[in-house]
């Protein structure tokens, strides 16, 4: 024991003293620790002894160093075999002496002679490989017996090195022991067997560990003993060493600083080691060991530290040096990762440059795939290769492209499985580029020119590769591809060379947009004009009379007349026009000084005021000049002017046509400037004379029909139109002429004629059922004709127009079809001269086979048929079809027919698919089902994969279903195609039977070019009332195309007005009638109204001033009825557009006029406007958006209060203008009416019941009688009836098959519905006589007793064309269903047999509405329906005239489900019992001698079914359809006889609101009667509504 300690007190007195000495420079070798104690047996009495030193001092090396030592024990008195050898450690961490663990010393005993007490050798086997340090080892021994020990020796051992360690909790302790707490463990690191594991999955975590360092000096001091400066200066000597490169998960240079300071960052982006000596607070040096892992690394590292100061100045050790190691290991299996790119920057478009990647974890890939956008760049083979940084590089081609921010990938392919590589580098962009300069078209040489001309796009084109199909130019709305153009680009990519396609390949238009796209990216765009040889100016002249044998325009006395420079229609205008007007008489031919302030300077049109003639009449030159497209252009006429009053007169224009296309009547407008009142101030009525054909037809305000809307030619509106219907038109031209002149001043006229020219239509040669490409088997005879060919003209001309005339030719290749491969038909593959019809046998295509088969395999051949019809000296343009010969012996699965057809099953034209309607293809064959797909253009091939783009409605064909055969027709939806393309689209025919191959079938569809209106500026934007304004618009597109313009003045209040009565041409002429600023826009639509095509506002506005301010003096407090001159002056002129206009003004200023007061005299203006517009409609056949117009005035006028209306007639008179625009329109146009009706039978309603139920109108029920010839009551009925009828009528003349719609007539919250004004609905104001309501309503949503509007009606349409469709009809109460039977045809077909067919439609429709019958007191008092609504329903079919018709009855066939109102618990008004009743109608509305109609025994009962519980809903059967109600039975006295009737002085406000335009009700009324004693239940009641 004393021993052991005097050797523990020298050791600690060598540290003290050599604790703060500076390092001596004499070499030592180097030591590392050692492991614990363990227990042997020791005998009684004994003598231990070892030699050599007291202190060993022993250098690790690679974390270990081994000692033997050899121990003497000699046995004092006892055998030395009685001995037990007992062993302990001073420090487990450095010598590990364990008794259930082998220890690090192992012990050996020997004997020295044979006798019992003879001695001992003991050899101990030390192996220090663990921590460095300090250690005294005690060797001990006893007697086994006894714990007595009997003799001992110590040996003291300085391990001297370095250890890399870390502390972690022993088990079951906290991680706080990591912070100093005593229950932690050494992990020893470093050293041989030793490694530091990771997964790279951690690494991404936590990039950066630390572990701890322990250092023991030779002289028994180690680093927590020693000051930071001394450890710091010693490892400055150490040396680091690892044998890593760039793919290791360390990075470790070839040496490194191994101190850094605590100030210093501990990593840098280049060091993956690092050690930090740190001093602590009481004294000594913690140092700490630090690695960051890079990321997504794997493999070893080790690291070598070799440290000859350590044990160079000891004494025992300088022939030792020290070295340890430290092994690293990260595992996993990491994905690829990118390293580097080189070069990044932006890249030139051309492609062509070296793109190097450098990558990691990709050894053994056979595969590697870089996409950049949407382009693969291909690798250079044989560049992929291991550098000497252990990194592996691969060198790339970059493709030709455009484009910013680029989204690219990197995909590894290994023998197993593909991975995407990852970045690891900030370095590395996530996005590529090339080169930002836009793809730029600086010049076009030539601008304009001819076809064939060599056209050169200056600008910036890099990278344009005219071969690549990514590369377009787009010439207007084709490509240069398509038109089969292939352009040339210079080196420098600056310039590309083109020839100039012909006009008609590209389209109608002369001035065309070219474009250059580049991949991605489009530049902008530059303009080419053709020039047209022959170019023409002309000038078209307004407010003048034409003397027809004089052959000259006449100006009269005082007429303002305008003359307008007009050019072919698609002719870019020039921005500057000159004028100039000449006396003839005038030797010198001066120009007159044109002082038509009211034309600007260059305008294309010239006012001509009197002055400027200065009151010399006589012959003068109007002439005009303007350059277009560097052709300078002039024109010129003679005009007459005169002393004498006359009409100025202008017919419209009219384009060429054929007798079927454009599909409408021939409509020819008057432009008339009556003579000013200066000049004539006698009566204002004008008569108008026509002639077309040889027939003279006079028409005036004295004519309330016209002929026009039966089918022949005649004048319409007031006299201005002349409406000539396709039946009436005849091939060649024909002069259209017209005089109109005073009817009391004959001698007061003006002349105009205009020429119609018709056309024959193109014929259309069909071959088979109109495929391009068919394919067919050698097995079958092969039928060719041409039975669908047709001329349109012969659906109005009939079978004089027919075609006759066939012309067949063919071409054969045996190369599936190559033109310059192919050679002519042999005789047998044509029929005889001029057959429609004809068969190629069999047997000659299987001899034709052989004939071209290459040894034993027979090859396809294909034929390619060109077909030509004709018609009198007309021959149609070629037709082909290619037919594909197969060689396989078995028959190929085909088509019967094709049929593209529109929603109204009218066949559509192929080469002229209007691109904004829907269309239906409709494939038909025998066992046999298809499958489409767009073939081109390429951009399209997708199209009929999205359900967006098809109807999908049942019956359709959904490419969406996973049946695996398709029989229905494919819908295709308007705005799906493009305009101007062409599409190929490929039918798949399949065999429903076995034994056959598959076919094909392809087909063209061709679109007409989109029109784009141009607009030049208003020649006049200041004026007063009598200022005539004009507007003028044109299209992009030559003459070929026809459309329908359209002008809308447009308040600053946003309220619109047709202008010129809405006539459809390019050119209006009006009058304002209320002072103010407006603007006009313009809008265009195809010629039947189906789709507005394009809408432009004209860049200024017109201004009326208030010098003579018209409507305006309403605001003044004057009467309206100083309006009945002006309207009836407008009348008598004919001027229908001016009075339309002006009566719209009229009623939307009283309507917003709170304070006007109305008179008799107000009545009778209103009814004068009334009559008026009637007559017009009248004897109108308008165009749809005209009719919108007629109806949105009808509107404005019913939302007048029922103050300004003399009589019931009054509104009748309105109902019956609404429903002439509704049937007048064309049957061959559009209806696109919805929202006009809604609004208008919205407020129609509300003006009926306000009639109805105010006792202060001069309309009260008391007055009425059964033999009044009109009155409210049956006006009532009759717009409800006349609602559904009409919104039928207009939604399925171009309804899909199987479209569904929900209409609400509601106006939720005030605001007006579509296309009405704001304050649509009737204003309630305070009048004398009547008393204040108040209300105030709470929506309670989950209150059932809602109390619902009273003009509130939900309409709901299914237009079905199969009982496949739908089996029933859903209102918002109620339900509609219906058999089978309602679809049958005479040929008696079944479910699940019919086909989609728009000839077939059937319209089914529900509207629930309040109990109108009662309302309007012609059911009794007692017929009030105890349902939420009053249910009408309906089935109809389509006329060929438009109009809808009644299907015959049907027993029980249809069935009503009618919800019942339910008052608390207590069901049908507290009723046991209901039962259904339909109410009997008594003919249609308008009918000629109408009388009040009595519905008090027109009530039928129908079979009713009463649900379970009694209290929401009854089933009805009927044989047909109707207007239903139910009636509750067994009711509590008086439950059902409410008083129709209110006090004097009572008025009705109602306030309701609507959620996702659906009626929501109002959850409680409150309304307060002045002067009376009035519940609000029993207004309720009397209402019909709780």
């Amino acid at each position: 024991m004393l021993l052991f300690a005097f050797l523990l007190l020298a050791l600690q007195l060598s540290v003290s003293a050599a604790a703060d000495s500076p390092p001596r420079t004499v070499r030592h070798p180097v030591f590392l620790p050692s492991p614990p104690p363990r227990s042997r047996q020791v005998a009684p009495a004994c003598q231990l002894s070892t030699t050599g030193p007291a202190v060993r001092k022993l250098v690790q090396i690679n974390g270990s160093v081994e000692h033997f030592q050899t121990f003497s024990l000699c046995p004092v008195g006892t055998s030395v075999g009685n001995l037990e050898l007992v062993d302990f450690s001073s420090d487990q961490d450095v010598l590990r002496i364990s008794t259930d663990a082998p220890s690090d010393v192992q012990l050996d005993r020997v004997s020295i002679g044979d006798g019992p007490s003879s001695c001992q050798n003991v050899s101990a086997s030390f192996t220090f490989d663990r921590m460095v340090g300090i250690v005294s080892y005690r060797l001990v021994a006893k007697a086994p017996a006894a714990d007595k020990i009997l003799c001992s020796t110590d040996v003291a051992f300085v391990i001297v090195g370095l250890t890399v360690y870390m502390e972690k909790p022993i088990d079951g302790s906290s991680v706080s022991s990591l912070q100093g707490n005593a229950q932690t463990e050494k992990v020893i690191l470093s050293g041989d067997g030793n490694e530091v594991i990771s997964n790279y999955r951690d690494n991404l975590v936590q990039r950066l560990i630390q572990f701890k360092i322990k250092i023991q000096f030779p002289d028994g001091t180690d680093s927590a003993s020693r000051s930071l400066a001394y450890v710091a200066s010693m490892l400055e000597a150490m040396m680091t060493n690892a044998e890593t490169d760039a793919t290791s998960p360390v990075r470790f240079g070839n040496s490194t600083k191994n101190i850094v300071n605590p100030n210093e960052q501990i990593h840098n982006s280049s060091c993956g080691v690092a050690i930090e000596t740190v001093s602590e607070p009481g004294g000594g040096t913690i140092i700490l060991f630090s690695l960051r892992y890079e990321s997504y690394k794997d493999g070893p590292v080790t690291l070598l530290f070799e440290w000859d100061l350590l044990t160079r100045d000891d004494a025992q050790l300088a022939d030792e040096q020290f070295v340890n190691i430290l092994h690293i290991s990260v595992g996993g299996d990491p994905p690829p990762i990118l390293e580097l790119i080189q070069p990044v920057r932006e890249y030139r478009r051309a492609g062509g440059e070296n793109l190097t990647f450098v990558m990691d974890n990709v050894e053994g890939s056979d595969l590697r795939v870089l996409r950049v956008g949407n382009v693969r760049f291909l690798e250079i083979q044989g560049s992929f290769r291991r550098r000497s940084d252990g990194l592996y590089e691969a060198i790339y081609i970059t493709e030709p492209g455009s484009g910013a921010q680029l989204e690219w990938s990197l995909y590894v392919s290994f023998p197993e499985r593909t991975r995407k590589a990852k970045i690891v580098s900030v370095e590395i962009p996530e996005h590529l580029a090339y080169n930002l300069t836009p793809l730029t078209i600086a010049t076009v040489e030539p601008a304009f020119g001819v076809p064939g001309t060599n056209i050169s796009l200056s600008g910036y084109f890099d990278g344009f590769d005219p071969t690549s199909e990514d590369h377009e130019i787009i010439f207007g709305q084709k490509t240069l591809r398509m038109l089969g153009i292939l352009p040339t680009v210079n080196e420098e990519g600056t310039q590309i060379t083109f020839i100039c396609p012909t006009r008609e390949a590209v389209g109608a238009a002369y001035d065309y947009e070219i474009e250059v796209i580049l991949n991605d990216e489009t530049s902008a765009s530059a303009t080419f004009t053709f020039t047209i040889e022959n170019l023409t100016l002309s000038i078209a002249v307004y407010g003048a009379s034409y003397n027809q044998k004089l052959k000259q325009h006449e100006l009269g006395g005082c007429a303002i007349s305008r003359f307008i420079a007009t050019l072919p229609s698609g002719v870019t205008e020039p921005k500057s026009f000159a004028w100039a007007v000449v006396d003839l008489a005038d030797p010198k031919n001066v120009n007159l000084i044109l002082e038509g302030e009211e034309t600007e300077t260059g305008s294309k049109t010239l006012f001509l005021l009197p002055k400027v003639f200065r009151g010399k009449p006589g012959k003068y030159r109007v002439s005009v000049s303007c350059v277009v497209n560097g052709e300078a252009l002039t024109a010129d006429i003679v005009v007459q002017k005169l002393v004498e009053p006359i009409i100025g007169l202008t017919l419209s224009q009219i384009r060429p046509r054929s007798i079927a296309i454009p599909d409408v009547p021939v409509r020819v407008s008057a432009f008339v400037m009556p003579p000013r009142p200066e000049c004539f101030n006698q009566s204002s009525k004008i008569l108008y004379k026509w002639s077309y054909r040889d027939v003279v037809q006079q028409f005036s305000y004295q004519n309330f029909s016209s002929s026009a809307v039966n089918g022949s030619s005649a004048p319409a509106r007031l006299g201005r139109e002349y409406v000539i219907p396709q039946n009436s038109l005849a091939i060649g031209t024909f002069k259209v002429a017209l005089t109109a002149f005073m009817e009391e001043v004959p001698t007061v006229f003006g002349s105009a004629s205009t020429f119609l020219t018709i056309r024959p239509s193109t014929l259309v040669p069909i071959i088979g059922y109109g495929a391009s490409k068919i394919t067919h088997s050698s097995s079958d005879e092969l039928l060719m004709t041409a039975e669908q060919s047709y001329n349109p003209d012969e659906k109005y001309s009939g079978s004089k127009s027919r075609v006759d005339q066939f012309v067949w030719s063919c071409k054969v290749s045996s190369f599936g079809f190559e033109t310059s491969k192919a050679r002519d038909c042999d005789n047998e593959l044509l029929p005889s001269k001029g057959a429609k019809s004809f068969t190629v046998p069999m047997t000659y295509l299987q001899k034709m086979r052989k004939s071209i088969s290459i040894g034993d395999e027979s090859i396809a051949f294909s034929i390619q048929y060109s077909l030509r019809v004709g018609f009198q000296n007309h021959l149609s343009p070629e037709k082909y079809q290619i037919v594909e010969i197969i060689a396989d012996t078995f028959q190929v699965a085909k088509l019967d027919d094709l049929r593209v057809l529109n929603n109204r099953g009218e066949s559509v034209d192929w080469s002229r698919v209007e691109h904004f309607s829907d269309i239906i293809i409709e494939p038909d064959g025998k066992n046999v089902s298809w499958s489409f797909r767009v073939t081109f253009p390429p951009s399209s091939v997708l199209m009929l994969q999205k359900a967006a783009n098809l109807i999908i409605h049942p019956g359709y064909l959904d490419p969406t279903s996973p049946a695996l055969t398709q029989t229905l027709p494919l819908g295709v939806r308007g705005g799906t195609l493009r305009p101007a393309q062409t599409y190929e689209i490929s039918i798949s025919i399949s065999s429903l039977q076995p034994g056959m191959e598959r076919g094909e079938a392809r087909f063209l569809l061709q679109t007409p070019d989109k029109p784009r209106l141009v607009m030049p500026d208003l020649p006049v934007v200041f004026g007063d009332s009598e200022t005539m304004y004009t507007a003028y618009a044109q299209v992009n597109l030559d003459s070929s195309h026809a459309f329908l313009y359209f002008f809308f003045l447009v308040s600053y209040e946003g309220e619109e007005y047709c202008l010129d009565g809405c006539g459809g041409h390019s050119f209006v002429q009006f009058k304002l009638t209320e002072a103010g600023t407006y603007r006009i826009v313009a809008r265009l639509m195809d010629m039947q109204g189906k789709s507005l095509l394009d809408e432009v506002f004209f860049a200024q506005n017109v201004t009326m001033t208030s010098e003579n301010f018209e409507v305006s003096a309403l605001s003044t407090g004057a009467s309206i009825g100083q309006f009945d001159k002006k309207l009836r002056d407008l009348r008598f002129q004919g001027d229908h557009g001016t009075f339309e206009l002006l009566a719209s003004s009229l009623v939307s200023r009283v309507r917003k006029d709170n304070t006007y007061a109305s008179s008799e005299e107000d009545m009778k203006v209103l009814d004068l406007a009334v009559d008026a517009m009637h007559q017009i409609v009248q004897n109108s056949a308008p165009t749809t958006m005209t009719a919108k117009s007629y109806v949105k005035t009808a509107g404005r006028i019913a939302a007048m209060d029922a103050e300004l209306f003399a009589s019931p007639k009054t509104m009748y008179t309105i109902l019956s203008m609404v429903d002439r625009a509704v049937y007048n329109v064309p049957v061959n146009e559009a209806y696109n009416l919805e929202a006009e009706l809604l609004s208008f039978y919205n407020v129609s309603a509300k003006h009926v019941i306000n009639a109805l139920t105010s006792a202060s109108t001069r309309i009260r029920l008391q007055q009425f009688t059964s033999s009044s010839a009109l009155d409210s009551r049956s006006l009532l009925v009759d717009l409800y009836r006349l609602q559904e009828e009409h919104l039928t009528t207009v939604i399925a003349r171009d309804a899909q098959c199987g479209l569904v719609r929900h209409l609400s007539s509601l106006v939720p919250g005030g605001v007006a519905a579509p296309d009405i004004d704001d304050y649509i609905i009737t204003k309630e104001t305070v009048r004398s006589r009547r008393l204040q309501q108040q209300s105030y309503f709470d929506v309670l949503s989950g209150y059932e007793n809602l109390i619902e509007k009273p003009s509130y009606s939900s309409f709901t349409i299914a237009v079905l064309c199969n009982p496949d469709q739908a089996e029933g009809l859903r209102g918002e109460q109620s339900s509609f269903s219906w058999c089978d039977n309602v679809f049958e045809t005479s040929e008696g077909s079944k479910k699940g047999a019919y086909k989609i067919d728009p000839l077939q439609k059937r319209l089914f429709t529900i509207m629930e509405t309040l109990d109108f019958v009662w309302l309007s007191g012609l059911g009794g008092d007692d017929a009030r329906t105890d349902s939420k609504f009053l249910m009408t329903t309906n089935v109809t079919t389509l006329g060929t005239d438009g109009s809808l018709l009644a299907l015959p009855e049907i027993p029980e066939c249809y069935k009503m489900n009618i919800s019942i109102i339910k008052l608390g618990v207590t069901s049908i008004r507290g009723c046991l019992s209901a039962d259904g009743y339909m109410v009997q109608a008594l003919g249609r509305p308008f009918e000629p001698k109408l009388l009040a109609r009595d519905y008090q025994k027109n009530f039928t009962a129908v079979n009713s079914t009463l649900s379970r519980d009694m209290s929401s809903t009854i089933l009805l059967r009927s044989s047909e359809p109707g207007i239903f109600g139910v009636y509750g039975q067994d009711c509590p006295v008086n439950a059902r006889k409410p008083v129709l009737a209110l006090p004097n002085g009572g008025d009705t406000t109602f306030v309701y609101y609507a959620f996702g335009g659906v009626m929501a009700s109002v959850a409680l009324v409150v309304v307060t009667w002045v002067g009376t004693s009035f519940s609000s239940s029993g207004f309720g009641a009397a209402l019909g509504i709780v």
